[in-house]
């Protein structure tokens, strides 16, 4: 389906941020589902429903790849040719699900942050459904939904500039032969110890 803009531009900002609320509910209801699962996988129809949520009423596409090519603003990075998407994309996921026992939860959703913006495989809405699958992962890996306010994904959409500096560590890395996320890792790691010490402060810690 081609990719087009089914609102008034005046009603775009009140759609995403109704969106936004839509899709964390959904997030969390598949996280606390999977609680009571002995496993969890993620799937394309996980995916491509939590893209919906971004941009339901603001696009044709919602929930749907990208069927033309795309450039980044700002990015030296150049996405995949819209045909490699399904591909790349089935791979990312064979790469989290059977890594699923093995792997820790900061490992999993970091590398879901960049593998996932490095395939930007919807015309719009790419950041929005990538931190929501990568928080997704994360709390069904964990076993439970760790409190603190904000999150470290509401942190990343705050303040993009370190979470940028981390996928183009991880680009350089997948261009010199190797997945290396650990720099997303780290960043991760220390927004989720920002979180967690939020729940002290409100406490009156």
């Amino acid at each position: 389906m081609i990719h087009r803009q089914i609102c008034a531009d005046s009603e775009v900002d009140a759609l995403e941020s109704r969106n936004a609320v839509l899709q964390f509910d959904e997030m969390r209801r598949l996280a606390h589902e999977s609680f009571a699962q002995e496993s969890f996988a993620l799937t394309t129809d996980i995916v491509l429903g939590l893209h919906e949520c971004a941009t339901r009423d603001i696009y044709t596409d919602a929930g749907q790849f990208r069927t033309g090519d795309v450039i980044i603003g700002g990015s030296q990075h150049r996405p995949p040719p819209h045909a490699e998407v399904p591909g790349h994309f089935q791979e990312m996921l064979d790469s989290v699900n059977s890594r699923w026992d093995t792997a820790k939860p900061l490992h999993l959703c970091s590398y879901l942050m960049w593998k996932c913006n490095w395939i930007h495989p919807f015309s719009d809405g790419n950041g929005r459904t990538t931190r929501a699958i990568s928080y997704l992962v994360f709390v069904a890996k964990l076993g439970y939904e760790p409190g603190g306010s904000p999150t470290w994904v509401d942190m990343i959409a705050a303040d993009k500039f370190s979470y940028y500096d981390a996928l183009d560590a991880a680009d350089a890395a997948l261009k010199a032969g190797s997945v290396d996320v650990s720099v997303m890792e780290e960043l991760v790691g220390n927004l989720l110890a920002k979180q967690l010490v939020n729940i002290v402060s409100d406490a009156g810690g």
